[in-house]
């Protein structure tokens, strides 16, 4: 039996168990996931001991996605152009980093017929999350814009999306609105978006994305990038391709025993 898990700050909102253990319910495998809440200063022992305990992989999620990269062996191409690891394998006694929410955040724009070539994308926030974002959009047409509290040369600040031109797509990477502070937003205003995509996925509607619905804006949540992720982490770990409508089935799992619930 594998034994795989997830290392972060706080994960008492986190749906990545049952994300996984749905995918090895599908595919007929008995391993485990685990959630693993980390602190900082801890985070190389926890790694050391992950690897002695027989872990074959685990996800990396807030606040260690950058941090996490300076303990790892190797790191894959795409994670060391993103600058983020959220996914490690543990392999003949060493730690390999790759970044899976590249090719989530893809397959949600996908899924949700959002199309960002030739546009401009506001990204909220700087963390890993972002700087896969940022890559995604970057690579595949879009200018990208980031936008901040403390206004620089490399990004606007908040004050001034009210004033940006119509069309473009606002995407939150920030944790703001995430459960269980979910009267919290990080604009109130998003008038003038084309879609506005926030990657917080509890709650499923956040109050951005309540302020985007009421303007008849596209609004999508990240639970799809969270499934699509996984399940590409999944891949790396068994070191195997998977067939492209298990990211459904999974979504539709999920989105199921969330509505149940």
């Amino acid at each position: 039996m594998a034994k795989y898990g997830l290392i972060g700050g706080k994960l008492g909102h986190s749906y990545s168990m049952g994300i996984h253990e749905k995918y090895f319910a599908t595919i007929g495998e008995k391993s485990t996931y685990e959630l693993i809440e980390t602190p900082t200063e801890n985070l190389k022992q926890t790694l050391e001991n992950l690897a002695n305990e027989g872990y074959c992989g685990i996800n990396v999620t807030i606040p260690h996605k950058k941090a996490v990269m300076e303990f790892l062996d190797e790191i894959a191409p795409e994670a060391e152009f993103i600058g983020a690891v959220n996914t490690i394998k543990f392999e003949n006694g060493k730690l390999f980093g790759f970044n899976t929410d590249y090719y989530g955040f893809g397959k949600t724009l996908d899924k949700f017929g959002i199309d960002i070539s030739g546009k401009k994308t506001y990204i909220l926030g700087t963390g890993g999350a972002a700087n896969a974002v940022s890559a995604y959009c970057r690579n595949n047409g879009a200018e990208v814009i980031f936008v901040s509290r403390t206004p620089s040369n490399n990004a606007i600040g908040y004050d001034e999306l009210k004033n940006v031109p119509a069309g473009g797509v606002l995407i939150n990477c920030t944790p703001v609105g995430m459960y269980p502070d979910t009267d919290a937003a990080p604009i109130e205003c998003v008038d003038g978006f084309d879609a506005v995509v926030d990657l917080i996925y509890n709650p499923t509607k956040t109050k951005l994305l309540k302020n985007a619905e009421e303007h008849g804006i596209k609004a999508v949540n990240g639970m799809y990038m969270l499934v699509a992720q996984a399940i590409c982490a999944e891949a790396i770990w068994h070191n195997t391709d998977f067939e492209e409508n298990i990211i459904d089935d999974v979504y539709t799992q999920v989105l199921n025993k969330m509505e149940a619930n």
